[in-house]
C-alpha cells in the first residue's frame, strides 16, 4: 500500500494503451509548441489545445497559449473561426467538452505557410485594464467545467475561468451563475480553497452583498467548524483596520467561541480568534471589556480541557496585544485599576 491505496497490478494491455496515449500527448504538445513559436492563432490549433487541456488541465503553458489565441482571434478573426467553433454549454452539459471522452490523436501535416500566415497573429500585447476584450465565454466555461470536475484543485483552470468570466459581455450576470457552480463544488469538498478564492472573486463581480457572502461562509461553518477556508473567507471581509466598535466584533467572537469550545484542538478557529483580537482597539473601554470576557472564557476552557495548549496560547496572545496599552496607562488614568478589564486580564 502507498498512502492508504492498495497496489493494483495493471494488465499489459492497459499499460500499452497508456503508452500510446502518452506518445500521442507528447506529439501534440510538440506540435502546439511549434505553432506557438510561429504565432499561430488558427481555429485548428485552438482545437488541439482544447484536446490537450482536456487530458491535462494542469499544463499552465497551454492555458497561456489558449488566452493568446482567443485574444488574437478577437482582434484578427481567422476566416475559419466561425465554422470551426463547437457548440458548447456553460457547465459542460450536452455538447460540452468532456475531459473523460476526449481522445488524443497525432496531428496531421501542418497547414501550408501561406495558410498559417492568414490565420496567425503576433502574441497580444498587455491588455488595457480600462478596455477588456470581450470573448465568447461559452467554450471556455464548458472546457474549464469539464476539467474542474476531473481535477477540482487545478490552479490554472480556476484562473482561466476567472479570466473568461471577466471578459464576458455581462460579467455580473455570469458571475451570479458562477456562485451556484461554487456551491456545487463546495458541497463536494467544503475545504477546496481554490473554489473559495474563486467564489470571492465571483462574489465581487456579481455585486453580492457582504452580508450574503458572510452568511454563506457562516453556513459552511455551522456544518463543520474545522474549515480554514471558510474562516479565511470571513477574515478577508473584515475591515482593513481596527473594528469601528466592539459591538461590530462581538458576533465574530461569539462564532469563534462556539468553535473552540466544540473542538479546542482545531487550529482553524484559533487562527481566526487571533485575527479578531488584533483588530480590537485596546484603548477603547468597550473593547477592553470584550477582551476581559474572552479571557474569562479562555480560562474556563483551559480548566475544562487541561491537556489542550491552545486556550493557554490564546490567553498569552491577549496579554501580548493589551500589554503596550496597559503599560502606557498610569494609576491616574483610573481611580480603581482593579476595575479595569485590562488589569484584570493580567490576573
Amino acid at each position: 500500500r502507498m498512502h492508504g491505496r492498495k497496489r493494483v497490478k495493471v494488465p499489459p494491455e492497459a499499460v500499452a494503451a497508456q503508452r500510446v496515449k502518452a506518445r500521442n500527448y507528447a506529439t501534440l504538445a510538440a506540435h502546439v509548441a511549434a505553432a506557438r513559436a510561429t504565432g499561430d492563432a488558427s481555429a485548428a490549433i485552438l482545437n488541439v489545445v482544447t484536446k490537450l487541456l482536456a487530458a491535462n488541465c494542469d499544463a499552465y503553458t497551454l492555458w497561456n497559449y489558449r488566452r493568446e489565441i482567443l485574444l488574437a482571434q478577437r482582434r484578427h478573426p481567422p476566416p475559419e473561426a466561425a465554422a470551426a467553433r463547437e457548440e458548447t454549454t456553460p457547465l459542460g452539459g450536452d455538447g460540452a467538452v468532456s475531459a473523460e471522452t476526449t481522445t488524443l490523436e497525432s496531428p496531421s501535416s501542418p497547414p501550408p505557410a501561406d495558410q498559417r500566415a492568414q490565420s496567425s497573429a503576433p502574441p497580444p500585447d498587455a491588455e488595457d485594464d480600462a478596455v477588456k476584450v470581450v470573448i465568447d465565454v461559452a467554450p471556455e466555461l464548458a472546457l474549464t467545467a469539464a476539467c474542474l470536475r476531473k481535477q477540482p484543485k487545478s490552479y490554472s483552470t480556476w484562473f482561466h475561468r476567472e479570466w473568461a468570466v471577466r471578459r464576458a459581455a455581462d460579467p455580473a450576470a455570469l458571475a451570479r451563475d458562477e456562485l451556484a457552480l461554487c456551491d456545487e463544488f463546495l458541497r463536494a469538498d467544503e475545504r477546496n480553497f481554490h473554489c473559495w478564492n474563486y467564489r470571492r472573486v465571483a462574489s465581487q463581480i456579481a455585486g453580492e452583498s457582504e452580508a450574503d457572502a458572510a452568511a454563506f461562509a457562516r453556513g459552511k461553518l455551522d456544518g463543520n467548524f474545522s474549515n480554514y477556508s471558510a474562516f479565511h473567507d470571513l477574515a478577508a471581509r473584515l475591515p482593513a483596520g481596527p473594528f469601528n466598535a466592539a459591538s461590530d466584533a462581538a458576533p465574530h467572537f461569539d462564532l469563534v467561541t462556539q468553535a473552540v469550545f466544540t473542538d479546542p484542538d482545531d487550529q482553524a478557529a484559533w487562527w481566526y480568534h487571533e485575527t479578531l483580537v488584533r483588530k480590537l482597539d485596546v484603548e477603547d473601554p468597550a473593547s477592553r471589556a470584550l477582551l476581559d470576557t474572552q479571557a474569562d472564557a479562555l480560562r474556563q476552557l483551559s480548566d475544562l480541557e487541561p491537556s489542550s495548549k491552545w486556550p493557554k496560547v490564546a490567553l498569552l496572545r491577549l496579554l501580548v496585544v493589551v500589554g503596550p496599552a496597559a503599560a502606557a496607562r498610569s494609576p491616574r488614568d483610573d481611580d480603581d485599576d482593579d476595575g479595569d478589564p485590562v488589569q484584570r486580564l493580567r490576573a
